[in-house]
């Protein structure tokens, strides 16, 4: 978005509305697709090219002629982010639909047995100390095996990753536009200047 600030209009407007409506369908469309893991399964394929979105951005950028270098510096850093921005998309959709191979679970399962077994051992004379050390082993196990379920998943279930960072990006976009709009040069936000300016 910063960058954006550097393009001549119209495409410096276009752009950032395409920025802005990917940030928005992130929050609003992908965020709840990602927690209903049935719904993900079923749409995986089309929420993972998202033509409203990066497509959008690519086809702005790619479509832009450079006049001069700055503005070419401009584009290359653009494409760099842009690509930045395709891969993280494809990878929350390819995390969030991704399972725990069968193999790992095999181990979780025969390490708890195994562990539990090995508690018998060191066999106690009283039945319920012996009762209360496999019932600590075991809760300790459980809580273990529920951490992973937890954790196995990133955008479903009581332990998940934000879409905060998207929030505070609007935040931040409207910052900036305040800014410009009170009347300060909109390419102080362009953090690619001439490259003469840099020798």
């Amino acid at each position: 978005y910063r960058l954006s600030k550097g393009f001549p209009q119209p495409l410096q407007q276009d752009l950032q509305q395409a920025i802005r409506r990917y940030t928005e369908h992130a929050i609003n469309v992908d965020w709840p697709m990602m927690a209903d893991r049935l719904h993900l399964m079923t749409r995986h394929s089309a929420a993972a090219q998202d033509p409203l979105g990066a497509l959008n951005m690519w086809a702005l950028i790619s479509g832009f002629t450079p006049s001069d270098s700055r503005q070419s510096l401009l584009m290359e850093k653009s494409f760099d982010e842009l690509q930045m921005v395709s891969e993280d998309h494809a990878l929350r959709f390819m995390y969030g639909n991704e399972d725990f191979p069968s193999v790992v679970w095999l181990v979780i399962y025969a390490g708890l047995v195994i562990t539990i077994g090995f508690s018998y051992f060191f066999g106690l004379d009283a039945f319920p100390s012996q009762a209360l050390m496999c019932g600590i082993f075991s809760s300790l196990l459980g809580l273990t095996i529920l951490a992973i379920l937890e954790l196995a998943h990133p955008y479903q279930g009581s332990v998940v990753v934000s879409d905060g960072p998207f929030r505070f990006a609007i935040v931040r976009m409207d910052e900036m536009d305040k800014v410009a709009f009170s009347g300060a040069d909109d390419t102080q936000f362009a953090t690619l200047t001439d490259p003469a300016q840099l020798q």
